[in-house]
């Protein structure tokens, strides 16, 4: 064979060799879309809410495992150390987990299920991510369209009624309100009517909840994305922006506009008050202030967003103080297991004891043991953030901390993502 002929032949071959990195870069891409898909319909969707799909929570599980296990088929390479310490890391954890079920007096399977979700979480976010923000932009991207879909049922189906729904199902989630049956209308299995609020001046409307089981998770996730477009994303998106806002108004969820006027101010912050500071007591004096400023703003709109939907917004207040007051009598009887995981025999004692907030279920099941693992993670980040002064990310996880608070998500697949990613937090978000 002649040299040139040699030579054409690995030319040849290495279009191959690229092309095949090619189709392995877009596979990638395409699980990870998946995994983030996976997060969404574990965040209290409709779907996993529904008796007569009981099997939508295990597919769920094994959608966000094949989605992992794809994404470490599909990544280039992978480092010995990185891959000693992802090992390492998750034994830890294993171990620490198991130790609280062994002592748990009411060994529910579920949370055996929890310890291998957060196993492949692990895997993710330890061995297969190389930066958070990529997940969450495929994140956002996904729940723009969720967005966009339910802004037309809801404004074209439950407000004006020109489309009719297409049948009811059933939710197992006790915040759906649906008819005197517990029946929710459903517009081709993409739009579904869960609640209803009333309106001052207007008289009760359908609140906006796309495909979850209640408005204020429907205005988490789109909060989420949407602080993902304002500080995960080099370049901005307006229209995918007015969308997701247009998203959390019409669920009319207090907390969630509260959260878009406080991300926009404190973004102004970022890019005008710290940058033209010319000292650290500047940068903190302007800071604190542009951050009270804010504060007050969204404190504002707050109460009169709530003064406007009704008195069931101010009783929601109190019920949500209530509930930490009566989760913190509860958790002081317990406090280092806790109760043990899923116990209900609280309620009847207590009353409500955080079934508004992400704390207090954590303290009163887990106990300190198992808030520590909460604890370590959003030190961890927010440390880690601060000296690197990555401060898009830093504002990032803070709000959604905000929302953790005062939302009921504490052994959702999202959370733990994000906790584990405020570990494994790796690539500073540029401007």
């Amino acid at each position: 064979m002649s040299m040139q002929s040699i030579v054409k032949v690995s030319k040849q071959k290495g279009i191959k060799i690229k092309d095949i990195s090619i189709s392995k870069d877009k596979l990638f891409l395409f699980f990870q879309y998946i995994f983030a898909f996976s997060l969404i319909l574990n965040t209290r969707s409709v779907y996993v809410h529904t008796p007569a799909m009981d099997w939508m929570n295990n597919f769920v599980v094994l959608l966000m495992a094949f989605a992992v296990a794809g994404c470490v088929l599909t990544k280039n390479k992978f480092s010995r150390e990185r891959t000693t310490w992802t090992l390492m890391i998750a034994v830890g954890v294993f171990l620490y987990l198991l130790l609280f079920y062994v002592v748990d007096p009411y060994k529910d399977s579920v949370f055996l299920k929890i310890i291998m979700e957060v196993m492949v979480l692990l895997l993710y976010c330890f061995l297969v991510e190389d930066r958070m923000q990529d997940t969450m932009q495929k994140f956002s991207n996904i729940v723009v369209v969720i967005a966009g879909i339910s802004l037309f049922f809801w404004i074209f189906g439950s407000l004006l009624d020109w489309i009719p729904s297409t049948g009811t199902w059933i939710l197992d989630w006790g915040s759906a309100s649906g008819d005197a049956k517990g029946n929710i209308q459903v517009y081709y299995g993409i739009y579904f009517e869960t609640q209803t609020i009333y309106l001052s001046g207007i008289g009760r409307i359908i609140r906006n909840t796309a495909i979850f089981t209640e408005a204020p998770m429907c205005s988490l996730v789109f909060s989420l994305a949407f602080l993902v477009e304002i500080y995960l994303r080099k370049k901005k998106r307006i229209l995918v922006c007015v969308i997701l806002v247009l998203g959390i108004i019409s669920t009319t969820s207090t907390t969630g506009i509260a959260i878009v006027v406080l991300a926009l101010g404190i973004k102004i912050m970022l890019k005008r008050g710290l940058r033209s500071s010319k000292s650290w007591f500047s940068m903190i004096a302007k800071s604190v202030l542009i951050l009270l400023l804010c504060l007050l703003v969204a404190l504002i709109v707050f109460y009169f967003l709530s003064t406007k939907l009704n008195s069931s917004a101010s009783a929601s207040g109190a019920s949500r103080l209530y509930d930490f007051v009566n989760g913190f009598r509860a958790w002081f009887g317990k406090p280092i297991f806790g109760y043990g995981y899923g116990t209900s025999a609280l309620v009847l004692e207590y009353g409500n004891y955080g079934f508004s907030n992400s704390i207090i279920p954590i303290l009163t099941q887990g106990g300190l043991y198992l808030f520590l693992l909460y604890l370590f993670p959003i030190f961890w980040g927010v440390t880690i953030c601060i000296l690197g002064k990555d401060w898009n990310k830093l504002i990032f996880y803070l709000l959604f901390l905000v929302m953790f608070v005062i939302t009921i998500i504490p052994f959702q697949n999202l959370t733990f993502y994000f906790l584990l990613t405020m570990v494994a937090t790796r690539g500073k978000v540029s401007e």
